[in-house]
């Protein structure tokens, strides 16, 4: 069965939907969320980049990444857009190479700068950035570990997590 003919029941309105998201993402990295207006001037972030300026003039780097997720029961894929946190050299190789997708590495070290729903304790975990070419996003690989999440980037999530994903994009959209 495909992601598109799936049908399943909403959580949120009781209503029954046919076909599932197989992605969703966050708007910035967690610290973000927890910046007023006038944090956030001081800073930047965009749908690819995002540089924080702590209180002590320490500058955090981020860039935004796909973190993938099997899906066995329908043979398909969920994606996750993550923030990533990395270093300054891995920033500054990445953003030189971003419009052209040429880079003067193939990827990076960084830390997941977001929870994933369903998966608690999941920001800060290790990764793997691998950048990619023609302006696509890098793809985020976990470290191995023992973390929920991790096996589920191995083995795969269920349909009801994806359910779940699904109901709280539709609650988020309907206000």
């Amino acid at each position: 069965m495909s992601a598109e003919a799936y049908r399943w029941r909403c959580s949120c309105c009781g209503e029954e939907q046919i076909g599932l998201p197989m992605a969703m993402g966050f708007e910035g990295p967690r610290p973000w969320e927890y910046f007023d207006d006038a944090k956030q001037a001081e800073s930047f972030l965009n749908s690819d980049f995002c540089k924080i300026v702590r209180l002590n003039g320490e500058i955090e780097r981020y860039v935004l990444g796909i973190l993938i997720l099997p899906v066995p029961e329908i043979d398909a894929e969920f994606q996750f857009a993550v923030w990533v946190s990395v270093s300054e050299r891995s920033w500054d190789i990445y953003s030189a190479g971003y419009g052209a997708g040429e880079y003067k590495a193939e990827g990076c070290f960084g830390f997941l700068a977001n929870a994933v729903p369903g998966y608690g304790g999941s920001s800060g975990l290790h990764a793997d950035v691998w950048f990619q070419p023609d302006g696509l996003r890098p793809l985020i690989a976990l470290h191995d570990g023992d973390h929920p999440l991790i096996s589920a980037q191995k083995d795969g999530v269920d349909l009801a997590q994806v359910e779940q994903w699904a109901a709280s994009i539709h609650r988020n959209a309907s206000g």
